[in-house]
Parts: C-alpha cells; sequence; structure tokens
C-alpha cells in the first residue's frame, strides 16, 4: 500500500465531515497496520537522507573500529600484546615513566603529532586542537580524567609552549 499525504488528508477530511451517522468511519486494523509501517518506512527514508546529506557515516561495526585501534597501534609504535590480552603487571609497565604510554612518551607524541615544524600558525592550532580534544574527552569521561592525562596534557603543551618560545613567539596571540 503506497500512502501519499494527499490521499490521507482527503481520507481524514472525509471521515471528519461525515454528519450522516453518529459514529465516524473506522478503518480497519489492517489498514492502520499498513498506514504505520508506510509512516515508518517514509521516517527512515527521510532519516537516512537527511544523514547522507550531513555526510554522516553509517555506525562502524566492532571490527572496523578494533581495526582502527589497531592501525593507530602500529603508527604510534606499539608491536606487543593485544591490549585485551595483557595481564596487569604488562598494562603497568605501558603506562610506567619509560613506557609507550607514559607520560614522557605520550606528551612528546602529542606535541609532535601536528608536523607543524616552525610554523607558528600550525603549532597555535594544534595547541588549540589539543586542548579542544581534552576537554571534550573530560566530557564524555564525565569529569576530570584520570591525574596522568592531566599530566600528560601539561607536558605535551609544555613541550608546544617551548617550541614556540624557541621561535620567539609565546602560546598567548598578544595581537587583539
Amino acid at each position: 500500500m503506497n500512502i501519499n499525504p494527499s490521499a490521507l488528508n482527503s481520507a481524514y477530511q472525509g471521515v471528519a465531515s461525515n454528519k450522516e451517522t453518529a459514529q465516524p468511519k473506522r478503518l480497519s486494523d489492517e489498514t492502520v497496520a499498513e498506514i504505520r509501517i508506510e509512516i515508518r518506512s517514509y521516517q527512515i527514508t527521510v532519516a537516512k537522507a537527511s544523514l547522507e546529506s550531513f555526510g554522516a557515516q553509517q555506525p562502524k561495526s566492532f571490527e572496523d573500529q578494533y581495526a582502527e585501534f589497531q592501525q593507530m597501534l602500529d603508527d604510534i609504535g606499539y608491536d606487543g600484546l593485544p591490549i585485551a590480552e595483557l595481564t596487569p603487571e604488562e598494562a603497568e609497565a605501558l603506562v610506567a615513566d619509560d613506557g609507550i604510554f607514559g607520560i614522557a612518551k605520550t606528551s612528546e607524541r602529542l606535541s609532535q603529532f601536528m608536523g607543524a615544524g616552525d610554523d607558528i600558525d600550525m603549532l597555535r592550532a594544534g595547541r588549540a586542537g589539543i586542548l579542544e580534544g581534552f576537554n571534550q574527552a573530560q566530557e564524555l569521561w564525565g569529569g576530570e580524567l584520570p591525574e596522568i592525562s592531566q599530566i600528560t596534557l601539561q607536558k605535551a603543551l609544555e613541550q608546544i609552549d617551548m617550541k614556540m618560545a624557541e621561535l620567539g613567539y609565546s602560546a598567548v596571540d598578544l595581537e587583539v
């Protein structure tokens, strides 16, 4: 059954204007079910079109998310056991001072990630991006992130600020 808005409207007006009987005409249960299906189908079509028009992507499967996570680990040089298979001691070693996910190495990756070199505008934009990402992470976390995250952020910003100072600039744009 293909329902269009004008046909539905005229059917409603016919029922509403029926003054000959005390009771309005009722649609059969089957017709109501078909209308519901048609409306739901229309809603889904509109929602999909809206998502596509804004460039939204369909949710990724667990397998795709896992593959992206593994790729990220490869990109930063982690070649150890799968994270889910680590013992508590092995996981602790990864976040220790000299571990690949420790403060020193993570803050260094953050500050170097931008590939800004000596470009002051890129350094400022990267610094702002790191702060924005950190704030978004805190919102998702539902409050203040763990201390290791706080310290890592401070160290990454210090490294960016030092690079900017070497170039004769400040992290704060004094021109207004």
